[in-house]
């Protein structure tokens, strides 16, 4: 089935906020545009199961969502990339845009939900979805963009031009100028694979309290720590594997304020 023009769908924004410039990016067999109210006939859904649990909801379901972000004017800028020859959904992501009154009722973009077909995996099309996403984002005016991704994915970043804020994260080991945390975390010191969690997890302590004790606790005292978050030692060792990790705490909210408004 041949790609269907954009002329003949109902688009969630408007087509020409993408530049001209990242259309380029995606080559001849690929196409990039805003998600249509029937892309959940081109496997939207499907794609989306790659990032995370996504139920098939119906094509009805699926269509009043639709309608719901496109009615929050300027706010929600889902994207798609097709395969010209089959009119399918290979990537997906989302640039959802916050009003702010910092900055001079500035503009800050978050990317969401990146997601690419299996089948396609490896062709650089996460990292146009994101350029693309970028790019609308500087266009509408936004100061800065948040971007959450995998630690495995860092290293694509300094290509993207962006890098970690490590002072203005969640903690996460995976977070990229993310204020969303609000516990305590645990972030591995070494690099050596855990012996049940991927590297790339930073666990919080809340459910990892029977895993860890104090990093000089006596070698013979296998007692997992269980103090109040607040009396945590700074450095930790998993009592399974003695892995060593260290205390991350969440900046407090007043001083994410202040650092917000410097910038």
């Amino acid at each position: 089935m041949p790609l269907t023009p954009d002329s003949e769908l109902k688009l969630a924004f408007d087509p020409a906020l993408i530049p001209a410039s990242v259309h380029e990016l995606v080559g001849t067999t690929l196409a990039l545009r805003p998600l249509a109210s029937d892309d959940y006939t081109r496997g939207h859904l499907q794609v989306l199961t790659i990032l995370t649990t996504t139920p098939d909801v119906g094509a009805e379901a699926w269509t009043e969502r639709f309608e719901a972000l496109k009615r929050v004017q300027d706010t929600y800028f889902p994207i798609v990339i097709l395969d010209r020859d089959t009119d399918r959904i290979v990537a997906v992501g989302t640039l959802v845009l916050e009003f702010k009154f910092i900055r001079g009722l500035g503009k800050a973009g978050h990317i969401e939900d990146i997601a690419v077909d299996p089948n396609v995996q490896g062709k650089g099309l996460g990292k146009k979805v994101i350029a693309a996403l970028t790019a609308i984002s500087e266009g509408l005016g936004a100061y800065k963009v948040f971007l959450d991704c995998s630690e495995s994915n860092q290293r694509e970043l300094p290509e993207l031009g962006s890098k970690p804020d490590w002072n203005r994260s969640s903690g996460r080991a995976d977070g990229l100028d993310l204020l969303s945390a609000h516990y305590y975390f645990v972030r591995r010191l070494s690099s050596r694979q855990h012996s049940t969690r991927n590297a790339a997890t930073s666990l919080p302590v809340s459910r990892c309290r029977s895993m860890l004790r104090p990093l000089h606790q006596s070698s013979t005292d296998r007692r997992p720590f269980r103090g109040a978050s607040s009396r945590l030692p700074r450095e930790l060792k998993c009592v399974a594997c003695q892995e060593q990790y260290y205390l991350h705490r969440k900046t407090p909210a007043s001083q994410q304020r202040a650092a917000a408004a410097k910038m």
